[in-house]
């Protein structure tokens, strides 16, 4: 009788202990990505704009071109002694 409780127990207990293995669908795993797909829908302005086939009106293509070599020569004028952290500087600085 004694053995018979003890293969009992140990048989309810593999049960329960790979029904924990058991291959189930949770909450979460259905609502993966909604969140993010939520908010970028809910990012654009006007959904229909693709069935828009009208050119774009706003800057022209000089005065657009002009802008963008000011923005690529603003980087171009940065000097190394601009007060941030270089290499040698945190040794140099501790002494």
């Amino acid at each position: 009788m004694k053995r018979y409780c003890i293969v009992l127990t140990a048989l309810i207990a593999g049960i329960f202990l790979l029904s924990g293995c058991a291959c189930t669908t949770s909450s979460l795993k259905m609502d993966y990505g909604k969140s993010f797909g939520l908010a970028k829908t809910g990012q654009i302005l006007n959904p229909e704009s693709g069935k828009n086939l009208e050119p774009v009106q706003g800057i022209d293509g000089q005065a657009a071109m002009k802008a963008m070599e000011k923005f690529q020569d603003g980087f171009g004028s940065c000097s190394s002694s601009g007060g941030g952290f270089e290499s040698g500087d945190i040794m140099t600085k501790a002494k």
